[in-house]
């Protein structure tokens, strides 16, 4: 376990936009972990931000169980957050995930929603477990390992056979849901910002700063906005602090809007409204 290191809460003023500081909540695991709150445009902001420089830091997908499963993770390792993340078929806490989802090989829907633009694919084992890959389903999927180069089209059904052999023989773990940012493909669209009902709206993310990588889980917790809105929203926050954006994808809230963070005393930093046992699937941050 690493030396713990506790920075006292800073309050600061809300500036603007062009000039917007990040106020420190806390800082945990010798920064590896840190939690702010601010305030951009006029919307609060909760940004739980990962190092993924630090190898003791993993995250899973729980999409069969969570609730139980997430326990028993909790008994044997210090767990950072938990939040919903898929989508699912019904309300019922024990409904599948929505669109195609793979948990470590073992395939729990095999459904591609067409409605849903995004994969994001966790790998598991060695230096690679914890690493995100943010697939645009919109293009062509591009591979490069020690085989080659290896290119799927999910929209084939062949090549999505193929892709998904791939998936049980590399025992990854994947899930659907919509990409608001691929800087590699798509970059950000900005239209029609306001279509849509208002929602609580909730992201991971992947992002860079100073060469050092990170993932981070950004909640607004107060504000129902448009989808289009909200990710635009983060977007220009991220990236007027500093920040080069990987991928913006778009977690569950909805009837499941489940977020759990801890402090490095196992105590609540934040706790959603929703009990954990009505979650339909989970991932989980938490310290090896």
């Amino acid at each position: 376990m690493k030396t713990i290191q506790l920075i006292t809460f800073l309050v600061v003023m809300n500036l603007p936009a062009k000039s917007q500081r990040w106020q420190l909540y806390n800082s945990y695991y010798e920064g590896s972990y840190k939690v702010y709150t601010t305030t951009y445009q006029s919307i609060d902001l909760q940004i739980f931000l990962f190092n993924q420089s630090d190898s003791d830091i993993k995250v899973k997908y729980l999409a069969t169980q969570p609730s139980s499963r997430f326990y028993q993770l909790k008994r044997r390792k210090q767990i950072l957050l938990t939040c919903t993340a898929g989508f699912s078929t019904s309300w019922m806490s024990n409904a599948k995930p929505k669109g195609l989802t793979v948990e470590k090989g073992r395939i729990i829907n095999r459904v591609l929603q067409s409605s849903m633009d995004g994969l994001v694919i966790i790998h598991n084992f060695g230096n690679e477990t914890g690493r995100l890959t943010v697939i645009d389903l919109n293009y062509p999927i591009v591979y490069t390992g020690i085989a080659g180069q290896i290119e799927y089209d999910l929209k084939d059904y062949y090549d999505r056979r193929r892709f998904l052999r791939w998936v049980q023989r590399e025992r990854l773990t994947l899930f659907q849901t919509q990409v608001m940012y691929a800087n590699q493909e798509k970059g950000f669209s900005n239209r029609n910002l306001y279509y849509g009902d208002k929602a609580l709206r909730r992201f991971l993310v992947q992002c860079t700063k100073k060469r050092t990588r990170y993932q981070a889980i950004i909640n607004i917790p107060e504000d129902p906005l448009e989808l289009n809105y909200a990710s635009t929203l983060v977007y220009e926050f991220l990236d007027r602090s500093g920040y080069s954006i990987e991928s913006i994808v778009n977690l569950d809230t909805g009837g499941k809007n489940i977020l759990y963070a801890y402090d490095d005393l196992e105590d609540f930093i934040f706790k959603s409204e929703k009990p954990l046992y009505y979650a339909t699937n989970l991932i989980v941050y938490y310290l090896d």
